[in-house]
């Protein structure tokens, strides 16, 4: 069996010719996990499973900047093709990928069989190098979509994301105002609420956030992995003591009780609407990608971040938010704080002590103060 040749290609030009027994139904993304050689362990295992350990295809293909892709298929390198059989990951239908002579004589002769492979794989380079444009979606959208509608859609798209961004910023930065307006009130029964307060709060967290980018960009990637760090840390600072000192409500109250405080007619409505502020805790996810420009190998690190992010963030917000309605306590209470916050409200009810319900709550300020730096990194270059 030929050996794959050595990643780096010397100058020398493969071309491929595809023998279809019938042709498998494999899709853009599926290509691409072909193409990062990150779907082969996968196969692999499937065709053992099945009793046919084939051998699998790696087939990775670079441009000759003298010589760019064009849809014949002219100028199309590849750096490792071996005669080797693959299949797809839905019925294993194979086909089978051979080498022919190097030079121009053989990749005219294998112009026509080679050009669904060709099609597929420019098209994986094209969605490989989206990834890395800090506009994002309505850049997506104007690549992606039908010629007819990209102008309508990326333009609708932009302003969209573009505002959203800028209000996802403000929206932290006055969550940030609110629980420091809760905190004052926690611990000075005599304080008095006024909106001016939380807005020049707001202001001055959108100033440090700002500020912070400008004097130290290039702490981002620290902060981030402290973030992190304290997130995690902070989490289970925050849920053990509420499981410890607070008190406890019964499954089958919590779970299955539903009541109607908002006045809304409706059980079924009410908790309905309940869910509707909890849908953008998630939200935000897509950051990382108005900063690929800035990241190293962005391809390959953009959608391995956004998982783990998103993973770790579902986890960390079932341990929290299962604390929260089993630890619930009276709700009068919590309802009618005078923090203006009802979690405060809960904090103080598990421990009873201002000091510790404080460092608690401290600690959702201090992410929410640096998710406010992050934001302002990402809407800048989003909308720049």
């Amino acid at each position: 069996m030929a050996q794959s040749a050595p990643t780096q290609p010397s100058g020398s030009r493969y071309c491929i010719i595809a023998f279809l027994n019938k042709v498998p139904s494999l899709t853009l993304d599926e290509f691409r996990d072909y193409y990062e050689n990150k779907h082969i362990p996968l196969v692999r295992q499937h065709l053992k499973a099945a009793g046919a350990p084939l051998p699998l295809v790696y087939v990775r293909r670079y441009l000759d900047p003298k010589n760019p892709v064009v849809p014949s298929g002219q100028g199309v390198g590849f750096d490792c093709v071996t005669e080797l059989q693959f299949a797809s990951k839905e019925d294993f239908e194979k086909y089978w990928v051979a080498p022919l002579m190097v030079g121009e004589g053989g990749k005219i002769m294998g112009e026509d069989e080679a050009r669904f492979m060709v099609r597929e794989k420019t098209l994986a380079y094209v969605f490989e190098m989206q990834q890395t444009q800090a506009e994002g979606q309505y850049h997506w959208v104007s690549e992606f979509a039908p010629p007819s509608f990209q102008k309508g859609l990326s333009y609708c798209v932009g302003w969209l994301t573009a505002i959203a961004w800028q209000v996802y910023l403000a929206g932290a930065c006055f969550i940030v105002g609110s629980l420091v307006q809760g905190l004052i009130a926690l611990n000075n029964p005599n304080y008095v609420y006024h909106r001016w307060h939380g807005t020049l709060l707001t202001v001055a967290v959108v100033a440090l956030s700002a500020v912070y980018n400008v004097v130290l960009a290039k702490r981002l990637p620290i902060l981030g992995q402290l973030l992190l760090v304290c997130q995690v840390v902070g989490l289970f600072a925050t849920v053990i003591p509420l499981w410890v000192k607070g008190p406890k409500g019964q499954a089958s109250q919590v779970l299955f009780q539903v009541e109607d405080n908002g006045g809304w007619g409706n059980k079924g409505l009410s908790a309905m609407i309940g869910l509707a502020p909890i849908v953008g805790v998630l939200n935000g996810y897509d950051c990382i990608a108005h900063m690929s420009e800035e990241i190293n190998d962005a391809s390959r690190v953009l959608p391995i971040a956004m998982i783990f992010s998103v993973s770790l963030n579902i986890v960390l917000f079932l341990i929290m938010g299962i604390t929260l309605i089993f630890c619930l306590g009276d709700l009068d209470s919590v309802i009618n704080t005078n923090t203006g916050q009802p979690f405060i409200q809960i904090y103080y009810n598990a421990t009873q002590s201002h000091s510790g319900t404080s460092v608690m709550v401290g600690v959702s300020v201090i992410l929410i103060v640096f998710c406010g730096v992050n934001e302002v990194a990402t809407s800048s270059r989003q909308i720049w």
